[in-house]
C-alpha cells in the first residue's frame, strides 16, 4: 500500500554499463515519504535484455517522462546503481516476469512544471 505523499514512477529507461547501453528497459521507482527511508528501484527487463546485463553489478540509468504534447516533464537519472537480487516468476513456458532489485546511490529526479501562457485580452 502506498503511503501519503509517496511518488511512484514507471517508465522505460536506458541502462549503461562499462561497455554496453541497453535501451527501453521497464523500470519502477518508488520515492519514500521521508528522506531517511530507502528508495525502491526495480528493473523489469525482458529475457534478452537480462542476458546482456546479467554479468554486471554496477550500472547507470536514465529516463524521461513526457506529457501528451511531447514536453519534457521529468528526468530520472542515477549514475551509480547496484543490482542486489534477480528473481523470475514463470507461468508456463511462454509467460514469465523477471525482477531485478537495485539500490541507487545517487538518484536524481528533476521535475519541470508546465509553462502556462496567458492568452487573455487586457483592457
Amino acid at each position: 500500500m502506498a503511503r501519503l505523499n509517496q511518488k511512484k514512477y514507471r517508465l522505460h529507461v536506458s541502462i549503461t554499463t562499462q561497455n554496453h547501453t541497453e535501451e527501453d528497459v521497464l523500470c519502477e521507482i518508488e520515492l519514500p515519504k521521508r528522506a531517511t527511508e530507502p528508495v525502491t528501484l526495480v528493473l523489469l527487463p525482458t529475457r534478452e535484455q537480462l542476458a546482456k546485463l546479467d554479468s554486471v553489478f554496477e550500472l547507470s540509468i536514465y529516463g524521461e517522462i513526457r506529457d501528451v504534447s511531447g514536453e519534457l516533464r521529468t528526468v530520472i537519472r542515477a549514475d551509480g546503481v547496484y543490482k542486489t537480487k534477480i528473481s523470475e516468476s514463470r507461468w508456463g513456458s511462454e509467460l514469465s516476469e523477471i525482477v531485478v532489485d537495485c539500490v541507487p546511490v545517487d538518484l536524481t529526479v528533476t521535475c519541470r512544471a508546465p509553462v502556462r501562457i496567458w492568452t487573455g485580452i487586457i483592457g
